[in-house]
């Protein structure tokens, strides 16, 4: 994502803090201060279904381990209008529940139906994927994991 200066007309790339904090994100400060700049927002397709991602870089995997738990509590509500998601943002407060995918510890929100509303887990010591589908977090990890 790049950032256009209205007077100048320079633009260069928004860093993962200032994304989070212009999008209102209620992410912890300490958390925060930890993100590396490099973070990236897409869309995985599958069934003419469009599934929004994050993926953001930590300098420090013990902080982000630690206050991933503390963001749970706001983690649907401020991706609620940025990733379109169905459903009242306020009926999934602290919901979240361990599930394995691939290997890998995540934490996941279900539906009353069981299915994810919205997933995060580390892809390794220092990247988070946060998606809204089992589907899209599972897609994203294998390219990730194939990149490197």
């Amino acid at each position: 994502i790049y950032y256009t200066d209205s007077r100048s007309g320079k633009k260069r790339i928004v860093t993962a803090a200032e994304f989070l904090t212009n999008i209102q994100s209620e992410i912890p400060a300490q958390l925060l201060r930890a993100l590396d700049t490099p973070f990236m927002v897409g869309v995985y397709t599958t069934a003419g279904v469009r599934h929004p991602f994050l993926i953001l870089k930590t300098t420090s995997q013990e902080i982000a381990f630690a206050n991933m738990f503390e963001w749970e509590r706001k983690l649907y509500t401020d991706f609620y209008i940025p990733f379109n998601l169905p459903g009242d943002q306020d009926s999934f407060v602290n919901k979240f529940d361990d599930l394995l995918v691939e290997n890998k510890d995540t934490r996941a929100l279900k539906r009353d139906d069981d299915s994810v509303a919205m997933i995060y887990g580390f892809a390794d010591d220092k990247t988070i994927i946060i998606a809204d589908s089992l589907d899209a977090f599972t897609e994203v990890l294998h390219r990730y994991q194939n990149i490197r």
